[in-house]
């Protein structure tokens, strides 16, 4: 069975420890953080886990904002987040990308796949430039 490591941010199926023999409790071996049994294998939350990928279009499900993601960052404590980058509307005017929380976002199409390059150079829209939280 495949458990969801809340600190780690991580689905495995290996890596995990019962804590007492019948206890409902399991520890991961990464963090070592002990968890109930029904919280690390809630289906629900796993399948949200990891499912977005750079180029593809999203949704932002709270504000109805939407783009393609252009880049990703994954902070210490887990949080991961996408650079939603929407579509021109001005011409010549580039529009903003905006940080979200990967969970808040929902997959909406295909978006676009280009050929990465090793040094792209400075990229706009990076988290220090607009991240407010």
């Amino acid at each position: 069975m495949e458990f969801w490591c809340p600190e780690c941010n991580v689905v495995a199926e290996d890596g995990w420890i019962r804590v007492a023999a019948n206890d409902e409790n399991i520890r991961c071996l990464r963090c070592h953080g002990v968890f109930h049994v029904s919280i690390v294998s809630n289906m629900s939350i796993k399948k949200e886990i990891n499912t977005i990928k750079l180029g593809q279009k999203v949704k932002d499900k709270v504000t109805g904002f939407s783009g393609i993601t252009t880049g990703k960052i994954e902070y210490l404590n887990g949080c991961v987040q996408f650079c939603v980058k929407p579509e021109m509307t001005e011409p010549g005017k580039m529009p903003e990308g905006q940080w979200i929380d990967d969970m808040q976002l929902e997959v909406i199409g295909e978006g676009l796949s280009i050929p990465q390059e090793s040094d792209g150079g400075p990229m706009p829209d990076t988290p220090g430039d607009h991240y407010v939280g």
